[in-house]
């Protein structure tokens, strides 16, 4: 279950030995060509060994933009869609450029807005390389400016975090009474591992191994 990984400490080192190749995808839309190279640039920065952008039907300026800059550097490459498919099918698209180099071990989800800071992608490798079930596990980035990330923080226990089976709407009243009556400590974001139900596409890292095997987002569902 998810809560199988709840409160584990990340550790501070990880060994040359598992160093592994780890491609971003990006996808990207409207006139946002700005924003989408600041996070591309960060993901290289960051350690990223080479980068998809998936221009997911842009305006013509975030087109040209775009095709300048990655033709000034060989570690991105760029998919053009005519028009708008949604998340599901520009991830997919993404992804499915990034599986076809063999070296591939991650991929890391990036929205076009999510600018990563310098150490999020070595706190994501530290803590891959001390899990036992590193090859079947999906780690989600701590991003501080949703709700979820600042309630795990507060010290909120997963299944508080998270809307309960029987909500509406992501509203249950008995989640809304027991947030004031629970008392919760504090911790650092980012220093402890939690297992979740789920997560957005943005900040995931995944393995390539389980994409091969699990397939590609159904771009059935368009966001």
């Amino acid at each position: 279950g998810f809560g199988s990984f709840e409160g584990r400490r990340v550790t501070s080192e990880v060994s040359e030995s598992v160093r592994e190749f780890v491609t971003a995808v990006i996808v990207t839309y409207a006139d946002r060509a700005d924003m989408c190279i600041r996070v591309a640039s960060a993901a290289l920065h960051a350690g990223a060994d080479s980068v998809v952008l998936i221009d997911n039907g842009s305006a013509e300026r975030s087109r040209s933009l775009l095709e300048s800059w990655v033709g000034e550097h060989p570690a991105v490459i760029l998919r053009r869609m005519s028009t708008n498919l949604g998340s599901a099918e520009g991830f997919a698209t993404g992804l499915s450029a990034a599986l076809k180099r063999a070296e591939v071990d991650l991929v890391w989800l990036l929205d076009d807005d999510n600018e990563p800071d310098e150490a999020a992608l070595q706190i994501l490798r530290i803590q891959r390389a001390v899990l036992q079930e590193r090859d079947s596990v999906l780690l989600a980035s701590c991003r501080p400016d949703r709700k979820l990330s600042r309630l795990l923080s507060s010290g909120v226990p997963v299944k508080r975090a998270f809307p309960s089976p029987s909500c509406f709407l992501n509203f249950n009243v008995v989640d809304y009474a027991l947030a004031f009556t629970r008392k919760h400590s504090t911790r650092e974001i980012g220093d402890v591992v939690f297992g979740v139900p789920y997560s957005s596409y943005g900040g995931l890292l995944i393995p390539s191994a389980i994409l091969r095997v699990s397939g590609l987002p159904d771009p059935r569902f368009f966001a």
